[in-house]
């Protein structure tokens, strides 16, 4: 691209959307019709496929030849953009939908460890001020009790007495047999959310129905100064940095519209005898997005971790006995590769 054209998409995409900042790499990829996220600034009546649409009619070089087809250039490009731009935007479109209620379910307990028991009720009370949120369900055992005031005298928290550790198919359960009428978000008990949690309101029931999503965490890469993620850029420090699954981490969060997958019983029963392992235990994700997509093959699987921030909050020498444990996946295993 040459360099006037450059700075005439970045002075529009700026001045017309709430992304102030944008990264060659990221106009390339509008320019490949695989635009990254964003919203449109308050008092612009005009939506996000026709400012990229009128963007590439405008900054286009525009020859003789063309001059003359203008409308039938206009009509084919308008066409272009909003074919490969609208899926996108549905599931993403910056549009608030202040109806839709989300539900998120974790578990608490309480370690015994000062630092490791600090940890959890951070990642609780980040849940229970998150706004978006319109319930906080927590899982806990008696031993466990009572919770944090901060959440236990919280009108959004709902609390449910278990036995033992939740398995994974006690959190698809318990969304089938309390949360029919939510969009529900599920994670281990030691995960920290921020407000892109906003995201999942702005996304259509036609996109967000049809999806399940598993989300790969963000880490604090320190560069050199970090055995394990300066592996990612040696001699540099680049903060906070999302990671996708698999090369690091993994996926700690997972969101999906209950009625989806929990209306046929028999599917329903048939997962969750799959699903008799605990979140924390390494493979258990796969296995679970290879069980969600056996069952239901049209569904879409989804990793919107550069839009969603996810943090793994584990600084403690703590661990469980099952921590090293993995799931026999025996090849029923997925990954989410398409980004």
């Amino acid at each position: 691209m040459c360099p006037a054209k450059y700075e005439a998409w970045q002075t529009v995409l700026c001045s017309f959307t709430t992304k102030t900042n944008w990264r060659d790499e990221e106009i390339q990829a509008v320019l490949s019709f695989q635009p990254p996220p964003f919203r449109i600034r308050d008092g612009h009546k005009i939506t996000a496929p026709q400012l990229l649409a009128c963007c590439a009619l405008g900054l286009s070089d525009v020859n003789t030849a063309l001059r003359i087809l203008v409308p039938l250039t206009t009509f084919l490009i308008v066409s272009i953009f909003l074919f490969f731009y609208t899926p996108r935007f549905l599931t993403g479109d910056g549009a608030f939908r202040p109806n839709v209620k989300i539900a998120f379910i974790t578990s608490y307990f309480k370690p015994g460890d000062a630092q490791r028991s600090a940890e959890i009720d951070v990642c609780l009370a980040s849940l229970v001020a998150n706004p978006f949120l319109k319930q906080v369900h927590v899982l806990v055992e008696a031993k466990d009790q009572p919770l944090p005031s901060f959440a236990a005298h919280h009108p959004k928290t709902k609390e449910a007495l278990i036995t033992s550790r939740p398995l994974m198919s006690d959190f698809i359960q318990y969304s089938c047999d309390h949360l029919m009428d939510h969009r529900v978000i599920f994670a281990n008990s030691d995960i920290f959310y921020d407000s892109t949690l906003e995201y999942f309101m702005t996304i259509s029931d036609k996109v967000f129905d049809s999806t399940f999503y598993a989300i790969s965490r963000w880490w604090l890469d320190e560069g050199d100064n970090n055995a394990f993620v300066g592996e990612l850029s040696p001699n540099r420090h680049r903060g906070m940095t999302p990671h996708p699954y698999p090369q690091y981490g993994s996926y700690d969060t997972f969101a999906f519209k209950p009625q989806m997958i929990c209306e046929d019983k028999a599917k329903l029963k048939d997962m969750v005898a799959n699903l008799n392992y605990t979140l924390g235990v390494l493979g258990a994700e796969n296995r679970l997005l290879y069980e969600i997509k056996r069952q239901y093959p049209n569904m879409r699987l989804e990793n919107p971790f550069k839009t969603v921030k996810t943090v793994h909050m584990h600084q403690s020498t703590f661990r469980s006995p099952a921590w090293g444990e993995r799931v026999n996946l025996d090849g029923k295993s997925i990954e989410i590769k398409d980004y």
